[in-house]
């Protein structure tokens, strides 16, 4: 054969691959746009609740900011305490994140002391925190430099100011080098009022600390969840991605295995109903799935993650999740012709749920339309599920939120593998 003729053949096979061909474009066209919404910090949707404490003309000008960047909900606590009470509402109802503007904010800036904004976040979102403090920061970096320049202004007056004093007080100093005894009070009085104004000047400028040089204004997180650190979140979406990924793959390959051998014709023949088939995929590949869970538990524990476990919603939460991989998983086996392209699907599909997990990027910076419907997906009920499970030691009857739409799933997916599997002998 001619390496033409080979290219050839290559390429019909390749061509007479829909699935191939369709992800061979469809994935770097995915990945791409992902990359560009992630890199993008959209503020379609961005909402921000604000607590002002404070009645400086700083603080106004950070919530103008605000304001002509993002929607801003303005809450009218007069106390840390109330404000937190209202932040974290605000929060369960739907702010990406609130902020504490303290009552000193604008008093620091004026003594040149660096003031703190807290950020308040859902701390049940991994990487929420950080990007949420980047973004607040690129917001408040035109404020920092304006509070900067007015520093410096301010400094450069009292310095200039202070070296015409001293002028002055050197001319009375002569003075009172050549004069009589008499008339020694008035310049001696004018001597103790300079100086005393001296150390009213220069008493802020002793008080400037490297940190208000380098960052005028500090912002400082708080997760709404208090006693909760985020390594107990981040495992729940890490073993929800690890079990679809590695069950997507094993489930998809079995069912492209059982169609090559004539099991499923086999199946038809027998007396054995098809939902015992189905069943028995869910049953092996939850076991799997519990394999998975346990060395990924145990590393997390280890390194400090906070835990408060609800076994029996832990059991249902693993039962639930592994189900619907392997449902999804068959689905894929059932429409693919060999194992290559099961597996190249499932790597697809994987790539993508990992992806839009949240796991590297926060879902809710996206733009509004694709974060709505990203947070429609099974994925991010899952999520859900095993917090309440692991980090909020919920019952089963607490997780209503999450374990009903995973049930609809599951209910979906198993008619969809009923249907594939029968027409496979129609």
């Amino acid at each position: 054969m001619k390496i033409v003729e080979l290219l050839k053949k290559e390429y019909i096979l390749f061509k007479n691959n829909k699935k191939q061909l369709a992800i061979t474009i469809l994935l770097p066209l995915f990945f791409s746009l992902i990359y560009l919404f992630m890199f993008s910090l959209s503020e379609t949707g961005f909402k921000v609740a604000i607590c002002n404490l404070d009645n400086g003309i700083y603080s106004g000008e950070f919530i103008t900011t605000m304001q002509n960047e993002v929607e801003t909900e303005l809450l009218t606590a007069n106390n840390a305490t109330g404000c937190s009470i209202q932040i974290k509402d605000s929060i369960m109802k739907g702010a990406l994140i609130g902020i504490i503007v303290d009552p000193d904010f604008s008093e620091k800036i004026e003594s040149y002391r660096q003031p703190v904004l807290t950020i308040y976040f859902d701390n049940s979102k991994p990487n929420l925190g950080f990007f949420s403090q980047t973004y607040v920061n690129n917001r408040i970096n035109s404020l920092s430099t304006q509070v900067l320049r007015d520093s410096e202004e301010k400094i450069k007056s009292a310095t200039f100011k202070i070296e015409n004093d001293l002028d002055s007080t050197i001319g009375i100093l002569e003075l009172i080098n050549f004069s009589i005894p008499d008339i020694i009070r008035n310049p001696y009085d004018q001597l103790y009022t300079n100086i005393q104004y001296y150390k009213g000047n220069i008493s802020n400028l002793n008080r400037i600390d490297l940190e208000f040089l380098v960052n005028p204004i500090s912002t400082q997180l708080v997760g709404v969840f208090e006693g909760r650190n985020s390594g107990g979140f981040s495992f729940s979406v890490l073993y929800t991605v690890l079990n679809l990924f590695v069950l997507l793959l094993l489930s998809s390959v079995s069912m492209v295995y059982d169609k090559r051998n004539n099991f499923l014709t086999r199946l038809k023949t027998s007396t054995t109903p098809i939902i015992y088939y189905i069943i028995s995929k869910i049953v092996f590949f939850s076991i799997i799935g519990a394999l998975i869970f346990i060395p990924s538990f145990l590393v997390f524990l280890f390194k400090d993650a906070y835990f408060s476990v609800n076994y029996a919603t832990l059991i249902i939460s693993i039962i639930t999740i592994s189900s619907i991989s392997t449902l999804l998983g068959s689905i894929i086996g059932l429409t693919s012709n060999d194992e290559s392209s099961s597996i190249m699907v499932s790597l697809f599909v994987g790539l993508t749920f990992m992806l839009i997990s949240g796991l590297f990027y926060p879902v809710e910076l996206l733009p509004q339309l694709i974060s709505t419907s990203l947070n429609a997906l099974p994925t991010s009920f899952e999520f859900k599920l095993l917090n309440y499970a692991l980090v909020f030691n919920s019952g089963i009857s607490s997780t209503t939120a999450a374990i009903v739409p995973l049930i609809i799933y599951l209910g979906l997916f198993i008619a969809v593998n009923y249907l594939l599997i029968s027409k496979q002998h129609d």
